[in-house]
């Protein structure tokens, strides 16, 4: 099998995303031991080496890792100090998406009561399913974060002193809405892209949930309004379903984002 450089470091990383979808590429030392590195067991690393035997054509003793991270690694931008031009953008840290909710992850919606994105709102179909809307398919879901409800209510740990804007999605009954940008249809915005240019902002930082959709989304949104997109990936949390958050994080990554964990912009 021939592979160029950027067919094999989007193999390496979709393949690191799902042995240790959180960690940040950039800070693995192409040269030190890649279990000690990415805190994985035997059996990961084996699996690891399996799927790189199997997608790369590599003979298992033959995987060189400090050149396959390296080319991984060889795209990845330098990134300077949060400044004034930078916002942080905080996807639905709201109580249904946390442990014990509705519909908890390990998205801030607002919906009215019977939204389309309901399961029981279609008779006979279950959470997890998909239809097919007007706008596209749909992911049908538990209910969760209904309007007036502590389901909807931020989680009492976040703290919104230093927030400047709270901008309610999913309100629409018959629209879903992942992006904090716009709705599923791909044409109702939500006003914050002129919003942030207003401000003067051009890179944004998200966190949240859920990574492989609405921050996903949000992201994915960000680049194609011309923001420069940062995910924290240890301030996210994913639904993951049927690897959505490999998914996720590889087409955050197509779209020009930078994948960080938080002690880069911390230390």
């Amino acid at each position: 099998m021939s592979l160029n450089e950027e067919e094999i470091r989007a193999v390496v990383v979709e393949e690191l995303g799902r042995i240790a979808p959180e960690i940040d590429i950039a800070e693995i030392d192409p040269d030190g031991d890649l279990r000690e590195e990415m805190d994985i067991d035997s059996m990961d690393h084996l699996n690891l080496m399996i799927a790189l035997h199997k997608r790369l054509g590599i003979e298992i003793p033959e995987i060189d890792y400090p050149k396959l991270l390296s080319q991984a690694m060889s795209d990845t931008p330098p990134l300077s100090p949060p400044g004034e031009n930078d916002c942080l953008v905080v996807v639905d840290l709201q109580n249904d998406f946390m442990p014990g909710g509705a519909l908890a992850v390990p998205d801030g919606d607002w919906h009215p009561a019977g939204h389309s994105s309901f399961a029981s709102s279609h008779a006979g179909r279950a959470p997890f399913e998909t239809i097919e809307a007007p706008y596209g398919p749909q992911t049908l879901w538990p209910d969760h974060c209904v309007q007036g409800t502590s389901g909807a209510a931020f989680h009492p740990d976040f703290d919104l002193d230093r927030a400047e804007l709270v901008l309610r999605k999913g309100f629409r009954r018959a629209i879903d809405s992942y992006s904090a940008f716009a709705e599923n249809d791909r044409r109702t915005s939500t006003g914050l892209a002129g919003y942030l240019r207003e401000r003067g902002f051009t890179r944004l930082f998200f966190a949240g949930l859920a990574t492989d959709f609405c921050v996903r989304w949000s992201v994915e949104d960000a680049r194609a309004a011309g923001f420069t997109a940062v995910l924290v990936a240890d301030a996210c949390r994913a639904i993951d379903l049927d690897g959505s958050q490999a998914a996720a994080l590889e087409a955050m990554r197509a779209a020009g984002a930078a994948v960080v964990q938080s002690d880069r912009l911390l230390g």
